[in-house]
This record gives structure tokens, C-alpha cells and sequence, in this order.
């Protein structure tokens, strides 16, 4: 949560800097148009921090040396009761067993993948929200910010969407309208 709160308050920083220095060649509603798509970006930035979270939590909850283990045990098991000729709902029920574990080890391979991915586009969205700020500052090209701005929030949308597989849940529910972390200087604590 610092993370977000860290990039949040320089937001707000440089957004309050860019309406102390306002002039008629910049009007109001330019000031409030990129605030309101830093809004949108910080949106999406907590909502891909949060699943970053699930996938650690999950990832420090789940040995994969300890299902490793399981599967050569269960292997073992396997072999041995084949060579015992044990009944063949034993030697299924060990099987169906095996599956499992294999179907879980992939699945946590999946998730140290998706978390590599996850916080390669956290960084990334977070220099361009950092990059948005820092450049509002010095255009005066409304057109040009927007087009920054809803790349970074596209690309940002399908991370989210191809990490959404892991059914790692929502913490708000998903809105058109992203609450006003920075276009109302309360943020994020008028939010909670």
C-alpha cells in the first residue's frame, strides 16, 4: 500500500504544482481532463497491486518442494503397488492422485510467471504515471497526453484481464468511473 500511496501523493504533488503555475494557455478543464485520467491509472494501478498481493500470499502459502516430494512419494506408490498387482482402484485412486499434484505444480509455475509479469507491468505503469505527471507539467498538447494515457490504461487493462484466470477476486467492484484519488486533493482517504 506505500507503493500506491507513495505514487498517489506525487500525483497530487504535481497536479497541485501544474494548477499553481495554471495561465489562460492552459484552462481549467485541461487540468481537470488529466486528472482525472491519472485517476484512472491509479485505479488500475492499485487494483494490479492488489492481485500482485494474492499471488504472493499464495505463492508463501504453497511449497513447491514440498509437492515435488508428494509426487515422487506418490510415484513410488504407484510403482509399488503395480508391482504388488494391488487392485486397480488402488492404483487409480494413486494416479488420479499424481494428477492432482502435477495440475499444481503447473498451476505454481503459473503463478511465479504471472507474478514476474505482474510486477514488470506495475513498473512500467508506474514510471508512466510518473512520466504522465512530469510531462503535464511541460505540454500544452491535450491530445498527445490523452493518447499517453489511454495506452498506458490499455495495456494496463489487459494485464489485469489475463490475470484475472487466477480467480484471485476483486477488492472493489469493477467500475467505469475510478473513485478520485488525485482530482480531489482528499484521494484516497475520502475514497475509504
Amino acid at each position: 500500500r506505500s507503493r500506491f500511496e507513495a505514487l498517489q501523493d506525487r500525483s497530487m504533488a504535481m497536479t497541485e504544482l501544474q494548477r499553481s503555475m495554471h495561465t489562460e494557455r492552459s484552462p481549467a478543464g485541461e487540468v481537470g481532463f488529466k486528472t482525472q485520467s491519472l485517476d484512472k491509472l491509479l485505479w488500475l494501478f492499485l487494483k494490479l497491486l492488489h492481485h500482485k498481493n494474492g499471488l504472493e500470499r499464495f505463492l508463501a502459502q504453497t511449497s513447491e518442494s514440498h509437492l515435488k516430494s508428494e509426487l515422487s512419494d506418490t510415484e513410488s506408490q504407484i510403482k509399488d503397488a503395480r508391482e504388488r498387482n494391488a487392485a486397480d482402484r488402488l492404483v487409480t485412486s494413486l494416479e488420479g492422485k499424481r494428477t492432482t499434484i502435477e495440475e499444481r505444480l503447473a498451476n505454481y509455475s503459473e503463478a511465479v510467471e504471472n507474478l514476474q509479469i505482474l510486477q514488470a507491468e506495475l513498473d512500467k505503469t508506474e514510471q508512466k504515471i510518473n512520466h504522465i505527471c512530469e510531462v503535464g507539467m511541460t505540454s500544452r498538447d491535450g491530445s498527445d497526453l490523452s493518447h499517453q494515457i489511454d495506452g498506458v490504461a490499455d495495456s494496463v487493462k489487459l494485464s489485469e484481464q489475463a490475470l484475472a484466470g487466477l480467480d484471485l477476486g476483486t477488492v472493489f467492484e469493477d467500475t467505469e468511473t475510478p473513485p478520485p484519488l488525485v482530482s480531489n486533493q482528499r484521494g484516497l482517504m475520502e475514497f475509504q
